[in-house]
């Protein structure tokens, strides 16, 4: 007998023994009848017994409670179970070969296939995780490498909620979305009815949201969790996507307008130290805040900084550095104006450059404040030979223009 077939059979009803069936008949061994001075004292026992129950195992009161309903955050970043990714994944046609090929392709001998394969993985974490969990312990030392940093930048993606709830209160309003639109278009759109499709597969509404960006991600998460969920998950993976421009992290500094030719203080801040402390950046600044109004980037001698103007344009969009629109010495700050800051780092090996983007949150008089993000990767800070410091600029003759 195979093992399912024993289970099955201790399943199966036995036969009662004769003894039980003879009861059961009124035989010999029937039970007998109780008498009436017998019944109250049996009553009594039973309600004691049920007492001492009531007591020693008390029931939670809370096991028969409903589970409250999910909320956003659960279902935008609580974990997938496998069965939902399979639903999803299983729902879009071509997808699953897709993504057993980039799976495959981790192990392929070509590193420029490997590399793309993890790209593209790194996109789609929500779905790929489970599989990826499953090969953590692949025979091929290079598929385990790149599985564990995958399975580490799961756990390292940062949250959906606070995201989409930034993209409430700063994104376009939906009269402007068509505006973003990367295909020839006039006319209304009815939104709900094109989110729902671009979370259905649609191939021209997916577009369409992906043009508008975080813009509509409150609107999108509206229409996942009221969806199925199948909707829910598509809107998950789709939200990771339009608002990754918002996961970038900003710092923010005051810099304050400096009144004389003495020290920097708070009147000067560095992008390559990320401070406004003299110790730290020994007078090597990006930024100064002088009397004359603006911010002048190259202030001591050998720099090669420059700054370019971009408007008043959406910030999280900015993700490099333009062509063309180059200063060479100071900038005017405008609030709520977008700028690019490419700086020039001197090395004994060669010149390397770094960039980085700020928007001024506030500017007056006595004082600019800032928000600024990295664009790429910043080059490690240099340190003066000696313990030395650079000098300072002067102050500048009065009130000039930009150059």
């Amino acid at each position: 007998m195979s093992d399912i077939e024993e289970r099955l059979a201790r399943l199966r009803p036995r036969p009662a023994p004769e003894e039980i069936l003879r009861r059961a008949q009124g035989g010999a061994t029937a039970r007998r009848t109780l008498g009436w001075k017998e019944i109250p004292m049996t009553i009594a026992a039973s309600a004691l017994m049920a007492l001492l129950v009531t007591v020693m195992w008390p029931q939670d009161p809370a096991k028969d409670k409903p589970a409250p309903a999910a909320t956003q955050d659960d279902w935008m970043d609580g974990d997938m179970t496998k069965a939902e990714v399979d639903r999803i994944v299983g729902r879009e046609a071509g997808h699953p070969p897709t993504l057993q090929k980039w799976l495959h392709e981790l192990g392929s001998d070509d590193p420029t296939t490997r590399d793309a394969a993890q790209r593209e993985l790194e996109k789609v974490l929500d779905l790929a995780i489970h599989d990826l969990r499953e090969m953590k312990d692949a025979p091929d030392a290079e598929v385990r490498a790149r599985v564990e940093k995958l399975i580490e930048a799961y756990g390292r993606r940062p949250k959906l909620a606070p995201a989409v709830a930034r993209a409430r209160k700063e994104g376009k309003p939906p009269a402007e979305w068509t505006s973003l639109f990367k295909r020839p278009f006039s006319g209304e759109i009815d939104w709900p009815k094109h989110l729902a499709a671009a979370l259905d597969g649609d191939a021209t509404a997916m577009g369409d949201v992906r043009a508008v960006g975080w813009h509509c991600a409150g609107a999108l998460a509206d229409a996942a969790q009221a969806g199925s969920a199948e909707r829910r998950l598509a809107g998950r993976l789709l939200l990771r996507e339009i608002c990754a421009p918002l996961f970038e992290k900003r710092t923010r500094v005051t810099i304050d307008a400096r009144p004389d030719n003495d020290a920097y203080g708070t009147s000067a801040y560095s992008f390559l130290f990320a401070s406004q402390d003299a110790d730290v950046h020994n007078n090597m600044v990006d930024l100064v805040y002088n009397g004359c109004g603006t911010l002048h980037f190259n202030p001591y001698g050998g720099a090669k900084n420059r700054i370019a103007s971009l408007g008043e344009v959406d910030y999280a969009g900015v993700r490099e550095a333009p062509e063309k629109g180059w200063l060479k010495d100071c900038v005017r700050p405008k609030q709520g104006h977008v700028y690019v800051f490419e700086g020039a780092l001197a090395t004994s090996v060669a010149m390397k450059k770094f960039a980085v983007k700020f928007v001024v949150v506030e500017v007056a008089a006595e004082r600019v404040t800032i928000e600024w993000t990295p664009l790429g990767e910043m080059p490690k800070a240099p340190r003066m030979a000696g313990g030395g410091r650079a000098g300072t600029m002067g102050q500048c003759g009065g009130a000039h223009g930009e150059r």
